[in-house]
C-alpha cells in the first residue's frame, strides 16, 4: 500500500481514483463475459488507524447480517 503524506493527500487520491478503478474493473467484467475465462475478486477492508477492535467487529458484524 503506498504511504501518503497526510490523511488529506490519501482522501484526495481515494475520490480522484475511484471512478478511473471503476472504469477499469467493468471493461474487465465485459471482457470476461464475452471470453470462456471465469473471473473472481476478493475484498479486502483497509480499516484506519483510528478504527477501534470494537468498531471493525461491529462492521463485520453487520456485513454477515446483510449476505
Amino acid at each position: 500500500m503506498p504511504l501518503f503524506s497526510t490523511p488529506l493527500a490519501r482522501r484526495q487520491v481515494e475520490v480522484l481514483m475511484q471512478p478511473a478503478l471503476i472504469r477499469i474493473i467493468d471493461n474487465i467484467r465485459k471482457q470476461l463475459d464475452v471470453s470462456n475465462w471465469k473471473g473472481q475478486y476478493e475484498d479486502k477492508i483497509v480499516w484506519p488507524d483510528s478504527a477501534t477492535e470494537a468498531q471493525q467487529q461491529q462492521y463485520l458484524k453487520l456485513l454477515l447480517q446483510l449476505e
